[in-house]
């Protein structure tokens, strides 16, 4: 069931299965065409995951922006806890985000999340449609996925991908040492974002809220959370998922240029 968060509170569970709460923050502005992949995605996912009652929430905005915010996408926080707020998270065993220019991912996404990492916070492989605009099986989210110890290396550094920081561009995407072992296909690291799967207890117990932040994005504040709280932070190589090569579809990547004086660069953060 695809529901939007004006229905939220009057969803009825099953009680004796997994439940996850499938959140998509969109825009009203996406490609029509985008749309409509992400919405057959979404519909596949109850029939692929028999042991789990999966509700999906929709939430398009709008979010107004404050004289605060530090950059374009500070409000994207504020969307995130509106739509935590509104499902009732309470109800559910798992949050699981899913972005909406997330065009192609396997229909058992929720119960391979799940099982790889049931305690923790996990990620599938996020690559950009392609032909990526820099090579094949172009790494997406290297702001918000950083290597395991490297979340706070060169802290001021605010680009898209930093060097020893960010998850590499390209496979292997993690070095193999000491990263990820042979055989190994959840690899733990410090940050994720784009999709990833989140035990609710992170939410009820922990009080964990989405905060924006300079150059990791707002997913470090849950992510963060969820490390003070014990919980593996992992990226399953094993899963990929694809999300839209924007410019294809006449849109342009995620422009998030901090508000900075006059006198200062503009720099790009994801």
């Amino acid at each position: 069931d695809i529901i939007d968060n004006a229905n939220a509170a009057n969803v009825t569970l099953k009680r004796n299965l997994t439940r996850v709460a499938v959140l998509v923050p969109s825009n009203p502005t996406m490609h029509h065409k985008l749309k409509a992949m992400i919405m057959t995605n979404l519909r596949r996912l109850p029939s692929a995951n028999p042991t789990m009652e999966i509700r999906t929430f929709l939430d398009a905005g709008p979010i107004p922006t404050l004289p605060t915010d530090g950059r374009p996408l500070s409000k994207t926080a504020r969307l995130r806890n509106r739509m935590l707020d509104a499902v009732g998270v309470a109800n559910y065993d798992y949050v699981l985000w899913i972005d909406s220019d997330v065009i192609e991912f396997p229909a058992d996404l929720p119960t391979l999340l799940v099982n790889a990492n049931p305690h923790g916070i996990t990620a599938p492989l996020v690559l950009i449609e392609e032909p990526g605009p820099l090579g094949p099986n172009q790494f997406y989210d290297t702001t918000a996925f950083t290597l395991k110890g490297k979340a706070y290396h060169k802290p001021t550094e605010t680009t898209p991908y930093v060097e020893g920081r960010s998850v590499q561009i390209f496979y292997p995407h993690v070095p193999i040492q000491p990263y990820l072992a042979e055989g190994q296909e959840c690899v733990q690291l410090d940050g994720v974002g784009t999709v990833y799967n989140i035990p609710v207890s992170l939410f009820t117990k922990h009080g964990a809220r989405y905060r924006d932040h300079p150059s990791l994005t707002e997913h470090w504040s849950i992510v963060e959370a969820g490390h003070k709280a014990g919980m593996p932070v992992c990226m399953h190589t094993g899963v990929v998922v694809r999300h839209a090569n924007l410019p294809k579809w006449g849109d342009s990547w995620h422009a998030n240029a901090r508000k900075k004086k006059k006198e200062e660069r503009r720099d790009i953060d994801h």
